[in-house]
């Protein structure tokens, strides 16, 4: 894991030398490209399928195993060919399963989209958004912002949070702590498996 580090810094360092900028998380692009610029201008948009210049925040996943997104949930397409094709020969969706996002759901995921399109968290636009107080909201996450200050990945403003130039590395680490379905686990703490 060590290696998968190394090499990933050392691909780091190719692109940067040469032109590039990192853009978002473990992505790089040219400085005149459009997903450069959109991240310079704090524009870039992400979802379940990458990073993107503009908002794509419905979509349908076709074929087999295929994720979609409409009407605040996730849905998933049967894996196998027989079992996709049998259910359109019905007439139905072809849909395996699927979750609805609830409350909780989109406003971790509005942070989580932040740090990974911005590297930082406006807690004055979260409270616009949400009619939320950010350090109420994450008060159960206390202990993970500042485990992430004690690692230098981030710093902590009076109304922002500010990825630093380590944390953009590490930026599903930070992420992670912000998640619901994997804080139990301590999964912000796994850095090889991250990178």
């Amino acid at each position: 894991n060590d290696e998968k580090l190394e090499i990933f810094l050392v691909a780091r360092d190719l692109f940067l030398n040469n032109g590039y900028e990192a853009i978002a998380m473990d992505h790089f692009a040219l400085k005149e490209d459009e997903m450069a610029q959109a991240f310079r201008q704090g524009t870039l948009h992400r979802n379940f399928m990458g990073y993107t210049v503009k908002p794509a925040d419905e979509y349908i996943g076709i074929g087999t195993s295929a994720i979609g997104f409409l009407e605040g949930a996730y849905f998933q397409n049967y894996k196998t060919i027989p079992e996709y094709y049998g259910i359109l020969d019905k007439g139905d969706l072809p849909i395996e399963r699927g979750m609805v996002l609830s409350e909780d759901d989109h406003i971790r995921g509005w942070v989580i989209n932040k740090l990974m399109c911005k590297f930082s968290i406006d807690k004055d636009d979260f409270k616009k958004t949400f009619g939320r107080n950010f350090d109420e909201y994450f008060k159960e996450e206390k202990d993970h912002l500042r485990w992430c200050v004690e690692e230098k990945l981030c710093e902590i403003l009076p109304n922002r949070i500010e990825t630093t130039e380590l944390g953009k590395i590490f930026i599903r680490n930070i992420c992670m702590g912000f998640d619901w379905y994997l804080r139990q686990q301590d999964a912000h703490r796994k850095f090889s498996r991250t990178v």
